[in-house]
């Protein structure tokens, strides 16, 4: 059953609304705007109330009217149209009678119109593609010897057993790859975060660090080859608290000299922002109270249904294809580039729908290890984290030390002051 008010298929009249004789004319300030007013709120399909206000004209029972729906007065509004044109009348938002919200709904080609989503059809059907549901003849599956320590120093690593096993087609330690300090941090340019990450390094910073890299013709011999390799550690001192991290004393985390952009490498503060708006001592001295608390926010892991996977290849011009599970396509291609040693425009990144992000996929993660093993090897590779990998290899939101210090008076605040610690 369709409610009055409605048509009943596209092109019809409206159906009339019941008679309600006991109904008043709608008679709210601000004449300059009433035609918009009007054309907005009959805009407003489902009926919630009409508006009540003084006055003893009677409406005319509603029907079929032959004048535009910009000059057609009364009709069913709804609370938020009702409420945003108040503001209007009171002056208290700025409004532009030829601005698109003044204009009727009809001479609009897009503002308002319904618009389906593109993969939609796809999605409902099954039809979605994601990065894995491709498959590449000669296609090698890699994957990644992660530390067990988090902090210790590599003495010694040997991959001669594991290169000899069949099957396995390269295997890479700190010892096979070029060192270049970059960032994994998908950002804008000018980037904040520090150039304080390697490929492989012969120092492991947390446990799932990574450490070695596998391809072989399938997942289970890649594994094999990777517990294959036998590495030394000498075991460092652990930071489990980033307040006694930042003490003096403390283990220095990055302590090599070609990392870059670190605020205190002494102090393991990686960077700091600072802001001021006013002024904050003035307004906590003339608070007549002052409120301070300490909250701790834990690691939240984003735990999305698509894990971490990137499969590369080389095209028949000899570039570099990546189809990898990322939010930022365009800076992974900037990131790998000089890791790679190859010229961006030999990078081509293609990104399909991927099955969740949620800010975790902003980070550059398994790309270039993956694309450098296309590289050495000549043949497309496959490179994707397991649920275990996820919790402990890949990014997190970061758990926070947060301390508040409020100033109140007379029901306002009069000043805040905000220490953030992020780990």
């Amino acid at each position: 059953m369709r409610r009055p008010g409605r048509p009943s298929r596209p092109g019809s009249p409206r159906r009339p609304w019941p008679p309600s004789p006991a109904r008043r004319r709608c008679s709210c300030p601000g004449r300059a705007f009433a035609a918009a007013r009007r054309a907005a709120l009959a805009r407003c399909r489902r009926p919630r109330r009409r508006c009540r206000a003084s006055g003893n004209a009677r409406a005319p029972p509603r029907g079929p009217s032959s004048r535009p729906a910009s000059t057609r007065s009364g009709g069913p509004i709804c609370d938020g149209a009702h409420r945003l044109f108040r503001r209007f009348d009171a002056g208290l938002a700025p409004w532009n009678p030829s601005s698109p919200m003044a204009t009727g709904k009809s001479e609009l080609k897009t503002i308002g119109k319904p618009e389906r989503r593109v993969d939609s059809v796809k999605l409902a059907t099954g039809r979605g593609t994601f990065v894995d549901d491709i498959a590449l003849p000669g296609m090698l599956h890699a994957r990644i010897l992660h530390s067990p320590h988090a902090h210790a120093r590599i003495t010694r690593i040997d991959a001669t057993q594991a290169r000899a096993m069949p099957g396995v087609a390269c295997v890479l330690t700190h010892h096979d790859v070029p060192r270049v300090a970059y960032t994994t941090a998908g950002q804008g340019w000018p980037e904040p975060s520090p150039y304080d990450a390697f490929m492989l390094d012969n120092k492991v910073r947390f446990v799932g660090d990574r450490v070695a890299v596998v391809a072989a013709e399938d997942p289970e011999l890649a594994q094999r080859a990777c517990d294959a390799i036998r590495v030394d550690y000498q075991p460092l001192p652990a930071l489990l608290d980033p307040e006694k991290a930042m003490s003096s004393g403390a283990p220095v985390i990055h302590d090599e000299p070609d990392a870059t952009g670190i605020k205190d490498p002494a102090r393991n503060l990686a960077a700091e922002v600072t802001a001021h708006v006013g002024d904050v001592a003035k307004g906590l001295a003339e608070a007549e109270q002052i409120l301070e608390q300490t909250y701790r926010v834990p690691y939240v892991q984003q735990s999305s249904i698509e894990p971490h996977i990137t499969i590369t290849w080389l095209d028949e011009d000899h570039r570099l294809m990546v189809r990898t599970s990322t939010q930022v396509p365009f800076h992974v291609r900037r990131i790998i580039a000089p890791l790679l040693g190859i010229p961006i425009r030999r990078i081509r990144v293609i990104k399909p729908r991927i099955g969740g992000g949620f800010g975790g996929k902003q980070e550059i993660l398994i790309e270039d290890l993956c694309g450098l093993l296309t590289l050495r090897t000549g043949r497309p590779v496959r490179l994707e984290y397991t649920r275990e990998e996820e919790l402990t290899a890949a990014r997190t939101r970061h758990p926070q030390i947060v301390t508040i210090k409020s100033g109140v008076k007379d029901g306002r605040f009069t000043a805040i002051e905000m220490r953030v610690l992020e780990n």
